[in-house]
């Protein structure tokens, strides 16, 4: 998969306007009439600018997530949670759940932590129809079904929920980062005459704040994972994976071709006729 389909299929839809513009920067590098020092010095500030715009959310999540992981270590783990607060912008709402779920009446919902990871919401028609059912069945068959229902305000559940915006926010950095070295590679391929910009474009990375708050990030997280496994004797591991959701719904249509082509093999007459074949499709 090209890296700007995957670009725009990891993206968590509310943040969209904090994401550095991949594809303008391919513009640039492509279409820009301009060259030498006048085209280094436009690509440079276009680098900055997105840049600083994925920057100033992720400072912005990151202090929400240090005043929730203050909260989360002076937490008692055999006493609900009081007065929570809800780190909104990290949206674990589902995209297309019923907003009027948001503005309730402060009833106890249940969190689903196997889901806590995903950014949009299944179709609603489509949550009773027989894939979803065999979907579930082969989650649970390879051990990615450890559902655990917990009252939105237990202590165990608000530290999944923190843990999943942790990895959520991580990745966002991640990509964001990850967009700006793709458009270095585009600008060496497509613009040789205009000079090796690698070096000072990783320069520029590792001054953004998405690279220098980093470090900041992984000790909240090393912290709260020692301190769920000290309180629940349990792992936060199971509850990391922020693509988990979309990876298996691109790649579904892969696993029921995959079973087909097997059940046919097996029930093909030369695996009867023949146990050596037979043998050599089971290893």
């Amino acid at each position: 998969m090209k890296f700007g389909k995957r670009f725009q299929e990891e993206m968590v839809e509310q943040w969209r306007e904090s994401y550095v513009n991949y594809k303008a920067l391919k513009q640039l590098i492509y279409h820009s009439e301009l060259s030498g020092v006048e085209f280094s010095r436009d690509f440079f500030a276009m680098v900055t600018e997105e840049l600083e715009k994925a920057e100033g959310l992720f400072q912005d999540l990151l202090d929400e997530l240090q005043q929730s992981h203050d909260e989360l270590l002076e937490q008692d783990p055999d006493l609900p949670v009081m007065n929570p607060i809800r780190t909104l912008r990290f949206y674990r709402k589902r995209l297309h759940r019923d907003t009027r779920s948001t503005n309730g009446s402060g009833d106890s919902e249940v969190f689903d932590s196997s889901r806590a990871s995903s950014t949009v919401d299944p179709e609603p028609g489509r949550r009773g129809c027989i894939p979803s059912v065999v979907k579930s069945l082969f989650l649970l068959i390879i051990g990615d079904s450890h559902k655990r229902a917990f009252d939105e305000h237990a202590p165990r559940a608000k530290f999944a929920e923190w843990h999943s915006s942790a990895h959520k926010l991580q990745h966002f950095a991640e990509l964001n980062l990850e967009a700006v070295r793709k458009a270095a590679k585009k600008l060496k391929k497509h613009r040789r005459r205009e000079g090796d910009f690698t070096i000072a474009i990783e320069a520029e990375i590792n001054r953004s704040r998405l690279v220098t708050l980093m470090p900041r990030l992984r000790s909240l997280m090393a912290d709260i994972d020692s301190d769920y496994e000290r309180k629940f004797g349990d792992s936060l591991d199971q509850y990391k994976n922020v693509a988990m959701q979309q990876a298996y719904h691109a790649k579904w249509q892969f696993v029921f071709l995959s079973a087909a082509l097997f059940c046919l093999l097996m029930f093909s007459p030369i695996l009867s006729e023949h146990p050596p074949a037979h043998n050599c499709v089971a290893l």
